[in-house]
């Protein structure tokens, strides 16, 4: 029972599970819910917060608490892709010998209490499944380099926002942007972008392209010639298509039974709508419908990569199953009246 000056408030605790973080230790997720009273509100007021103890916080963790924000941020993001809402550090509270030290963080991202006492249908891994999903998550989460990390992190921020994302096409773009940036994970990079060939081998091919370009005849002038020799670095970066359907295939990932990511103008893919939207080509409110419907898939195509690139069996998880497998004519279908409201 805990007393305010408003009135009591009840605490009901109760325990859902426990995983191991490397760097953090191994951490308890408790749900508690609040219900009490008070005098200017009639009946009873009942919210919930999500609770994360360290019931054996690991060495690294007590030594130096200000990296914890990061790591134990880091374990709410994981949870936050199963759960498919998003969980967020609030609070931190922490003792040592000599003080009590309670830190709120992110207080704009707070998210509305909930009276929900029961596991959700719409997650993204049951709860029979939440604990083997965080082993391999975390265990090749915190495997990842620095950069592969940040990866991650966007798609999780993509699928689990805190905040809507401007709506279905703020939402589609922030996606799909996701889904370029981690479909690089694990990839050679070369000031950062993912490459084609390593570096031996890009040098000699690189050497040969600006030598043909340097020995092209009078017709083409030293503009040109500069102009050529400026783009020769994109040369090594492979075309989108080719990048994602190698990370597919390398991860297992199916995604015949969604929006298909590449099309045509006649039937566009979500490679399509993506360029449209990014050009500021708003669809008519009779498209809104059709735009979501593709926000969806694409949602699930995010999660599927997401879960693959984490190391967990995305066959376990609902972002394939029955309830996904979409109708090709009703994709068809919408496919055509975007094209009439949006590529025409």
């Amino acid at each position: 029972m805990e007393r305010n000056y408003t009135g009591d408030v009840k605490v009901s605790i109760a325990h859902l599970f426990e995983v191991s973080y490397l760097g953090v230790g191994r951490i308890a997720f408790e749900r508690h819910y609040h219900s009490g009273s008070r005098l200017d509100i009639e009946g009873t007021i009942v919210t919930s917060s999500l609770v994360a103890n360290l019931i054996d916080p690991s060495a690294a963790l007590t030594n130096e608490v200000e990296p914890a924000r990061e790591r134990v941020s880091d374990v709410c993001l994981l949870a936050s892709l199963a759960a498919r809402h998003r969980v967020d550090v609030i609070e931190m509270t922490y003792a040592n010998e000599i003080e009590l030290c309670r830190t709120w963080l992110n207080p704009l991202s707070r998210p509305r209490p909930t009276a929900q006492t029961e596991w959700s249908d719409n997650v993204l891994v049951s709860a029979a499944d939440f604990v083997d999903y965080f082993g391999f998550a975390s265990a090749n989460f915190c495997r990842a380099t620095a950069s592969d990390k940040q990866r991650v992190r966007e798609a999780i921020y993509a699928v689990a926002p805190v905040f809507p994302l401007g709506g279905v096409e703020g939402a589609f773009l922030a996606q799909f942007s996701a889904l370029e940036g981690l479909i690089r994970f694990g990839q050679p990079e070369v000031a950062g972008c993912a490459t084609l060939l390593d570096a031996d081998r890009w040098k000699v091919a690189k050497r040969e392209v600006k030598r043909a370009i340097d020995s092209l005849g009078r017709e083409f002038s030293k503009e040109d010639k500069d102009s050529m020799q400026q783009k020769v670095g994109e040369l090594n970066r492979p075309p989108l298509r080719r990048a994602l359907q190698s990370f597919l295939e390398a991860k297992g990932v199916v995604v015949t039974d969604l929006w298909p990511i590449f099309g045509s103008q006649e039937k566009p893919g979500l490679y399509e709508i993506r360029n449209r939207l990014a050009h500021g080509n708003r669809p008519a409110d009779e498209s809104l419908g059709a735009l979501g419907v593709a926000r969806i898939h694409l949602s699930l195509i995010l999660e599927r990569c997401t879960l693959s690139t984490l190391g967990f069996d995305v066959s376990r998880s609902r972002a394939i199953g029955p309830h996904t497998n979409a109708d090709a004519s009703k994709i068809t279908e919408l496919q055509a009246l975007l094209r009439r409201t949006v590529f025409d």
